[in-house]
């Protein structure tokens, strides 16, 4: 049996010229630069037994602009694996999400949803395909209750260069659904 805690923190800074969302949401509004700097720490734990791991991931995520308020965004997941057979392993996972920003007061949501994931593991490559369906709920009385489904599709290839060096290609298809026919 074998217990890992990993905790970590990233800090990133930026510039973004096409911000386009409107408060209001009462329509498009014309793009507004702003600043981006993004604090996001993160706790990554796994219990494996027996072959069996059960994973937990969360990830928060502190996005402040100084034109735009702040973006606050949670997203934990919790995942077991069942034993490898050789380099082939399946998982599934449930996650939440809870999402809110000071500008946009009536854009807060919380999600949940489910993942299946496929990963085949080389040397120094591994390819992994997954498929994901979450629920996505507005508690605002603006929003009046609108509920969206969203579907993810995804295919990655990762190749070990340098044991300080990856590279990561994929493609992501997602298909969402609403209640609210102006989504």
């Amino acid at each position: 049996t074998r217990l890992s805690l990993s905790p970590g923190l990233s800090v990133a800074a930026g510039y973004d010229d096409n911000l386009f969302l409107d408060p209001a949401l009462t329509g498009a509004a014309p793009p507004r630069a702003d600043a981006i700097v993004d604090v996001r720490p993160s706790l990554a734990a796994a219990l494996v037994h027996r072959g069996h791991t059960l994973a937990l991931d969360a990830d928060y995520l502190e996005r402040i602009t100084p034109s735009n308020g702040d973006l606050r965004d949670l997203l934990a997941r919790a995942a077991w694996s069942p034993p490898s057979w050789h380099r082939l392993r399946l998982s599934l996972a449930a996650l939440y999400e809870h999402y809110e920003a000071t500008a946009f007061p009536d854009n807060t949501f919380d999600l949940g949803g489910g993942e299946l994931a496929l990963r085949l593991t080389l040397a120094r490559v591994w390819l992994q395909a997954a498929y994901r369906i979450d629920a996505r709920g507005y508690s605002d009385p603006s929003r009046n209750g609108q509920l969206d489904l969203d579907q993810h599709a995804a295919a990655t290839a990762r190749v070990r260069l340098h044991p300080t060096l990856a590279l990561e290609l994929g493609y992501r298809f997602l298909q969402i659904g609403s209640d609210e026919p102006t989504t």
